[in-house]
């Protein structure tokens, strides 16, 4: 019969050692060569993420990636995660907790409703998601792709919340010579119900209809309420719509939008009538002079005569002349003439007369 024998600790030791190293060696795990490839369809952040508050809802914005940190293609996006917090006024903002909570998500239908080209948008209710509409909004998105992985949320952001001004009332918008004048009443309080108003400008967006871009026209400052749109295009149908704004934290925040109001800018009006015309005899023909009018897109000028007071003015240039002088060659020098001058623009509008002139023939 065989003795039993025993094993002294130490062996055993480093017997256990060996077989790990066995089963390392055998796994692949210890191998000497390049590394294994990182994890696969792993996503990237969210990118371009902006948020804004507009009245009573913060618009969160963002741009998700097409394609994952490792090259592959993203078919698709199962859920979307808003994180975020309001820190009231005056609170330390490195002292918010590091994991944001959950506010708003989307799953992948809704997600899919929200999306255009990868632009994700969306409008949340202040009071509801933060439980608050002041302070400041600390917020990041992330999201789930087509392999179930989470991307890493997308850098914190911050933006003010604050009450601002209603929504702009007593609209109007009118073509003129000098512009599109677009005109707004004074604001009786916030959106909120606080009063007084609180906005530093009005900011103008501008449209060509039917389906041109928003484009800010231009912005004044409190307290105006008119602005003029030097730069509107002519012959086009343009829609204005105005936004109070208010800048507070280093950010700025927006009323709700005024309703969109429709303009047809052609040009309907006519040039100033000509001024200071006068009659002279030169080389026996009677010559009109008279001053420029001072309208960029003056055409031209008319002249009409007549032979006395109770008769009708007949035309003298069959077309506008360019020149603020004429010279009336067919007018016999020995009756007495009377005549007018009207300015033609280049849409065809024309002014109203000039004062008449009179052409005497020298007595003899």
């Amino acid at each position: 019969m065989r003795r039993a024998t025993t094993t002294s600790p130490a062996t055993c030791r480093r017997l256990a050692l060996g077989l790990t190293a066995a089963a390392l060696l055998a796994s692949g795990c210890a191998r000497v060569g390049a590394p294994e490839p990182p994890l696969k369809h792993l996503p990237p952040a969210p990118a371009l993420v902006t948020a804004a508050q507009e009245a009573a809802v913060l618009v969160v914005s963002c741009r998700l990636p097409a394609a994952n940190t490792d090259g592959s293609g993203i078919k698709g996006y199962r859920r979307l995660e808003v994180l975020g917090v309001l820190a009231p006024p005056g609170a330390a903002l490195d002292a918010l907790p590091a994991a944001l909570p959950v506010v708003a998500d989307w799953d992948e239908t809704t997600l899919a409703a929200q999306l255009r080209e990868r632009r994700f948008e969306a409008r949340l209710n202040l009071a509801g998601r933060f439980g608050g509409s002041e302070g400041t909004v600390v917020l990041s998105v992330r999201f789930m792709n087509d392999h179930g992985r989470w991307s890493p949320p997308s850098s914190a952001l911050r933006c003010p919340a604050a009450p601002v001004a209603d929504t702009p009332s007593g609209t109007a918008a009118a073509p003129s010579k000098a512009g599109v004048i677009i005109q707004w009443n004074e604001p009786a309080g916030n959106f909120d119900g606080t009063a007084p108003a609180a906005w530093d400008a009005c900011r103008v967006l501008r449209r060509r209809l039917p389906d041109g871009a928003v484009e800010t026209a231009g912005e004044v400052g409190r307290p105006a309420r008119a602005f003029t749109d030097t730069e509107a295009a002519p012959d086009q149908r343009l829609a204005y719509a105005l936004v109070f704004v208010r800048r507070v934290g280093g950010g700025e925040v927006l009323s709700a939008p005024s309703v969109w109001l429709e303009v047809d800018t052609r040009d309907v009006f006519p040039p100033e009538a000509p001024a200071d015309p006068a009659v002279l005899i030169e080389d026996g023909r009677i010559k009109l002079i008279w001053s420029p009018v001072p309208d960029a897109d003056a055409a031209g000028y008319l002249v009409e005569r007549r032979e006395d007071v109770g008769s009708a003015f007949t035309p003298v240039t069959p077309a506008p002349v360019p020149d603020a002088l004429f010279v009336d060659a067919t007018a016999p020098l020995n009756r007495p003439w009377r005549y007018r001058i009207i300015a033609v623009d280049g849409h065809g509008n024309r002014s109203v007369p000039s004062t008449e002139i009179e052409y005497q023939p020298a007595a003899h």
